[in-house]
């Protein structure tokens, strides 16, 4: 008798135990991937005479993102963010004369900051995210 109810109870055991292991009828929700953001600055480069000058940097993209600049070590030039459109962001790049009669070169680097519901890699920028400017010093053409 007591193996009887020895074997009832670990039936009873067995049949709790898949009970709770069973699979519950509500579907898992399936997580979509974030899309992927791009940024494609329109020119890189800039060679500008040794006058002191503006000029507007478009860089495209699929976000509305908002960016940091990085990298500015140069004390002549200056960057500010002038627009953006559902299509581009629009920087304006203000350059001091240069009046040393050597060339100076100076890079601009953009880097975005976090936006919630899409992902950055290091594949979202198209052809990089550094803007190099090389302006002719006095008296060069």
């Amino acid at each position: 008798m007591k193996r009887t109810v020895s074997y009832l109870m670990w039936l009873a055991l067995s049949i709790s135990l898949i009970g709770f292991s069973a699979c519950s009828d509500k579907d898992e929700p399936e997580v979509e991937p974030l899309p992927e953001a791009f940024f494609k600055i329109e020119e890189h480069s800039f060679e500008i005479s040794a006058e002191a000058q503006t000029f507007d940097v478009r860089i495209h993209t699929n976000v509305k993102a908002s960016f940091q600049i990085l990298e500015n070590t140069r004390t002549w030039v200056s960057v500010g963010f002038s627009g953006q459109t559902d299509d581009y962001l629009s920087y304006q790049i203000s350059v001091r004369e240069n009046t040393e009669s050597s060339v100076r070169k100076g890079n601009v680097v953009f880097t975005p900051v976090l936006v919630p519901g899409v992902r950055i890699t290091d594949e979202s920028f198209l052809g990089g995210n550094t803007i190099i400017i090389t302006q002719a010093g006095v008296g060069s053409k």
